[in-house]
């Protein structure tokens, strides 16, 4: 009888095995594949579509006048995009986050409306009501402030406008003026100042929005944005003033009656041109019309930026 043969049994590496992958496996990484592609290809596309909208950059000629005022540069011409503008976001909130930290460490901050440009930003201020014998005017209001700026610095007669609680649409500029405290009797000190300027332009049409922060007459923060179409439905007024509730002891008309609801100290209501959001092609809210209304007067801004700040008059008191 024959002997049989005998095979030995070779044990399994696992090293050896194939490196193929099951049917499983493959859908689910053929799966992975087409979601991450589909993907790729919707947000490759929304770049594309969307790259003039969010990227468009405009020429536009503001004068060598306006240019030197705003920037100190000799030419005429600014590059700025056009709104919306996710880029010049950054610019915008730190700047915002600059204006609140100043106003921290400030005692009095006035905002004074007007037409044309200004060209005070001092560090110092003269007062020259040192002398306790002469009495010292209250500034326990824009205009007030607007009257002893008058005084002190003659040239600013003719700058800014007075108002009491709404600026006039006649002025849209704001430029706001912080006081810093000091031991120094005879002067103010100026922490900064803030500039919000708005050019309307008609090649390109529409409005240029210039937001910009002076410290000792030295330009240290901006941003600005180029808001096409026309000058309708715009970002004005760019603050509101409240008064102290103690006020309505006097009766003055429901009109300026409306705005004297501060509990404590007076206060504004400002808002800041924002890149993301072309105030001029926003559908505009329909305000109240009663004047004993004070949404009255700035509701209609509702929508129009994602930027305002409310900010006491006396932050020391």
């Amino acid at each position: 009888m024959a002997r049989p043969s005998i095979i030995p049994r070779v044990a399994e590496n696992p090293a050896h095995r194939s490196g193929g992958f099951t049917f499983v496996e493959m859908l689910v990484a053929m799966s992975l594949s087409a979601l991450f592609l589909g993907t790729a290809a919707l947000t490759f596309n929304a770049i594309t579509q969307n790259s003039k909208h969010f990227s468009m950059v405009h020429e536009l000629n503001l004068g060598t006048t306006v240019c030197q005022n705003f920037y100190g540069i000799s030419g005429a011409t600014v590059r700025a995009p056009g709104a919306p503008n996710l880029g010049r976001i950054g610019f915008a909130q730190e700047l915002r986050d600059q204006l609140l930290e100043d106003m921290a460490r400030s005692e009095s901050v006035y905002c004074l409306a007007r037409s044309g440009l200004n060209s005070l930003r001092p560090e110092w201020l003269d007062w020259p009501y040192g002398d306790p014998a002469v009495t010292a005017p209250p500034l326990d209001s824009p205009e007030a402030f607007r009257q002893y700026l008058a005084s002190v610095e003659p040239t600013t007669a003719s700058v800014f406008t007075a108002y009491r609680n709404v600026p006039p649409a006649s002025a849209p500029n704001t430029t706001i003026f912080l006081i810093a405290p000091t031991d120094q009797v005879d002067f103010l000190k100026v922490q900064a100042v803030y500039e919000i300027d708005f050019q309307t332009l008609t090649s390109p049409a529409g409005i240029y929005a210039s937001v910009r922060r002076y410290k000792n007459g030295a330009l240290t923060h901006y941003y600005d944005v180029f808001y096409d179409e026309g000058p309708e439905n715009f970002l004005s007024p760019s603050v509101v003033a409240f008064e102290s509730r103690t006020r309505l002891a006097l009766n003055e008309g429901a009109d300026i009656d409306r705005f004297k609801v501060s509990p404590s100290s007076p206060f504004y209501f400002l808002w800041l041109p924002d890149p993301t959001i072309n105030p001029l092609t926003t559908e505009t809210v329909t305000a109240p019309t009663s004047t004993a209304d004070p949404l009255e007067a700035y509701g209609h801004l509702a929508g129009k930026t994602g930027f305002s700040v409310v900010f006491p008059m006396f932050p020391s008191l």
